[in-house]
């Protein structure tokens, strides 16, 4: 759905004269997505997820101009939720990301000027990719996107999601290869930069240690990569939510285990703490 119809359908629908209560209300559900949280699949309830974005959506259309650009990147990191933690197929994991750039396009069009809806959109254009063909993504260009968005939330905002900027466009160059008189802007060089400083200024944020992590150990820096993996796991308070908390710490453990590294619930200690300085 475009966000012309969208927001016409909610234009409609709804009594235009009712205070703008909806961001509020939309905020609740999406502070309630652990609920009904199900561990042993790692699948949060899509119901409570759905409603977020279908009140985040009528809020674009019920509240003030000056509060939309912080809903519409609500309603893109709502999106990306519903299609990573809270779908049990990739058919329902694709909808919500097909649903997450033809919207998004047309909000960062709108919002120029707002970090949060650049930064989600790269999100949720660098999830896009796992469901398409190597032909599509490389044709729609759309590494190019994920890296003029993501540089475009950290310039306009660098600490907007704990250095959210400078890790996507991490992932960008450290994913995406290079090819000669076609794409030779991915650099591996300028992905452990922009890791690592997302790392320096926010080290608690378990993805910029994950995806650090990743980095390290495909360049063959396995003994930091298996502690900073590891110390994802061992991480001891609340970070990013119950559902995103355990997911991480889920996968890092079975990354840890595909590099055939034993879990250490003590860690990181001994050479391990060395190795995270």
């Amino acid at each position: 759905m475009t966000l012309s119809l969208l927001l016409i359908g909610f234009t409609l629908a709804a009594p235009l004269a009712e205070p703008c209560t909806c961001l509020a209300e939309a905020d609740v559900l999406f502070e309630q997505r652990h609920i009904d949280f199900d561990r042993e699949q790692l699948l949060a309830d899509s119901m409570i997820i759905d409603e977020a974005i279908t009140v985040y959506a009528r809020a674009l259309v019920l509240c003030p101009s000056d509060r939309q650009p912080e809903i519409a990147w609500k309603y893109l990191r709502a999106i990306v939720f519903r299609g990573y933690y809270a779908s049990a197929t990739d058919d329902a994991r694709q909808s919500a990301y097909d649903r997450g750039v033809a919207v998004g396009d047309m909000l960062a069009k709108r919002y120029p000027d707002e970090a949060g809806v650049h930064l989600w959109l790269a999100i949720n254009w660098a999830m896009w990719t796992e469901f398409h063909r190597k032909s599509d993504i490389l044709g729609r260009g759309v590494p190019k996107k994920i890296r003029r968005h993501s540089e475009r939330a950290a310039y306009l905002d660098s600490t907007f999601a704990d250095g959210g900027g400078w890790r996507v466009l991490g992932g960008v160059h450290a994913r995406t290869p290079k090819i000669p008189l076609l794409m030779g802007w991915p650099s591996k060089k300028k992905a452990r930069a922009y890791y690592e400083r997302a790392f320096a200024q926010f080290p608690d944020n378990l993805y910029n240690r994950r995806f650090l992590a990743e980095f390290l150990w495909d360049q063959d820096e396995k003994e930091r990569a298996c502690a900073l993996l590891q110390s994802v796991v061992d991480f001891p308070r609340p970070v990013h939510g119950l559902v995103e908390d355990t997911h991480i710490k889920e996968k890092a453990r079975e990354k840890l285990a595909s590099w055939g590294f034993i879990d250490r619930t003590d860690s990181p200690s001994g050479a391990f703490r060395d190795t995270l300085q």
